[in-house]
């Protein structure tokens, strides 16, 4: 499962790891078998390596979708162009499948 990161992938995750991207917690190609979580967001950047797997990518986005998890693909070079704008769409995406950080007011005893 770990391989190579591409110079892109390394920043990414640079950004992502330890808590430092809006103090969310991300796991480095974390194992759907032991992971316990509310929702998960994958983030996958294409390029480089993998220029000629636009099929496999399909198929694979494909198979996580059905697996309920929610897909972010980005080319390298858009990462390279615009990383503000890729770590944009990642928080925003989270923020949209995060649970409220607090539970909504019971209605039992408001009248």
């Amino acid at each position: 499962m770990l391989r190579h990161l591409t110079p892109q992938e390394r920043r990414l995750w640079h950004q992502l790891r330890d808590r430092r991207f809006a103090s969310y917690k991300f796991h480095r190609q974390a194992s759907r078998r032991t992971l316990y979580s509310r929702f998960c967001l994958v983030i996958e950047l294409a390029g480089g390596q993998h220029d000629n797997r636009t099929e496999y990518d399909a198929r694979r986005t494909t198979w996580l979708k059905q697996q309920g998890w929610t897909v972010l693909r980005f080319w390298n070079i858009e990462y390279d162009r615009n990383e503000t704008g890729v770590l944009q769409v990642i928080l925003r995406t989270h923020e949209e499948l995060s649970p409220s950080p607090r539970p909504s007011p019971s209605r039992r005893g408001l009248g």
